[in-house]
């Protein structure tokens, strides 16, 4: 037979414990929520776009430096830089390249077909209102002449 004060204690252990266990989550729930809302630093993008959003073949290249324009762009691509993984990928074709160029000089690769994008394994949605940005990059005159992408269009295209 267990003593009453046993029951006590063992009650008072078993509420300590869901305690902690719940301010433990709160605490990583509340770290990975500040971790992933913050953005990465980008100093520059470069496109490489060899179909407009219209379906019209083009190859042209546009860079983006201004902080605000930068700002606006790593909005359309949430979680951008962190290597997030999903079980969904692969299924459409590539219509650009967007080159980021973050503060510390890492890379980051990111291509889409303007509904998509990836950088790397997994895809994930895009807002749609990355097609009329896109639409309004391409009507803005070229800082660099347009060159074609690494390995240009594949055959057929």
């Amino acid at each position: 037979m267990v003593s009453p004060s046993y029951r006590a204690f063992r009650k008072r252990v078993l509420r300590g414990m869901c305690v902690l266990v719940t301010v433990a989550m709160i605490v990583f729930c509340c770290m990975f929520y500040w971790h992933s809302a913050k953005p990465p630093a980008i100093q520059k993008a470069v496109f490489d776009i060899v179909m407009d959003p219209d379906g019209k073949h083009v190859q042209v290249q546009r860079e983006v430096t201004d902080g605000a324009e930068l700002q606006k762009l790593v909005m359309f691509f949430p979680h951008l830089g962190e290597g997030r993984e999903s079980w969904t990928h692969g299924g459409w074709k590539s219509f650009g390249e967007i080159k980021f160029t973050c503060a510390d000089g890492k890379l980051i690769h990111v291509m889409t077909d303007y509904e998509h994008w990836t950088e790397g394994p997994g895809d994930w949605p895009v807002a749609p209102e990355f097609s009329a940005y896109i639409k309004e990059l391409l009507a803005k005159p070229a800082t660099q002449p347009a060159t074609a992408p690494a390995g240009g269009l594949a055959k057929g295209q």
